[in-house]
């Protein structure tokens, strides 16, 4: 599709033929972004659904990892006492009995723990197919595709205006009669986007300088707490020189 092409120039149309254009190149316009939202949606459920896979899948893979380090320590924590009994200290000997029950129930836990992520994961695995069946995302992208070749209208608008907010301004201006024209829609809209911007400008102004009126104000209370605290300190010093 040549963005560039352009069916004739809006300019010379008739407030009937500008408000139906408008009119239609809003709607075409709504349709292509709500499938564009549809299809982002679709992709962030998506990889949702397989990060919290990927989140059990490592965490049933570090069971096993502590399954396997639970089996080595309790291994050769027995296999030390076994042989090296009567030569362990009396200090060393409970810690070694210590880290052997944790050991213990690492080794008890890690087939609780496997289990349960291995269960989650065919739950995760489950969502994502289903959801691939009830909206299939390359059902909605053929849609998002489609709804962007049907841009039949908005060829005739120059690209800046292809925005909901934009196209609905110039056609308010046109149903309101406030505008009999392109060139009197666009003028309006550019005086009305200025305004705007200049309030927006103002608002930051406005707001920036109550920031720094606030520092300010910080800043003296400071200072004069600062101040109030060196007098007290001197006041307390002339006393107890006054009664030495």
């Amino acid at each position: 599709m040549d963005m560039e092409k352009r069916k004739f120039d809006i300019s010379q149309t008739t407030r009937e033929e500008l408000q139906f254009i408008l009119s239609s190149a809003k709607g075409e316009w709504k349709e292509y972004t709500n499938c564009v939202y549809e299809v982002n949606s679709c992709k962030k459920r998506i990889k949702k659904l397989h990060k919290v896979a990927n989140d059990f899948d490592s965490q049933k893979l570090g069971s096993l990892i502590l399954l396997v380090i639970s089996i080595i320590f309790i291994t050769g924590i027995l296999f030390s006492i076994f042989l090296f009994g009567n030569n362990i200290s009396d200090g060393l000997l409970p810690i070694l009995y210590i880290v052997l029950l944790f050991s213990f129930l690492c080794l008890f836990s890690c087939p609780f723990v496997y289990f349960s992520a291995k269960s989650k994961i065919k739950i995760a695995q489950d969502n994502i197919k289903k959801n691939e069946e009830e909206e299939p995302l390359s059902k909605l992208q053929e849609k998002e595709e489609n709804a962007k070749n049907k841009f039949n209208q908005l060829l005739n608008i120059p690209f800046k205006y292809w925005d909901e907010y934009a196209l609905t301004t110039l056609l308010q201006y046109i149903e309101d009669y406030e505008a009999s024209d392109w060139e009197r829609a666009t003028d309006l809209y550019k005086e009305a986007e200025y305004r705007r911007l200049m309030i927006e400008n103002a608002q930051m102004t406005l707001a920036a300088a109550q920031r720094q009126t606030e520092i300010a104000l910080q800043t003296r209370n400071a200072t004069r707490m600062a101040a109030f605290g060196s007098m007290v300190s001197a006041a307390g010093i002339l006393r107890i020189n006054s009664k030495l």
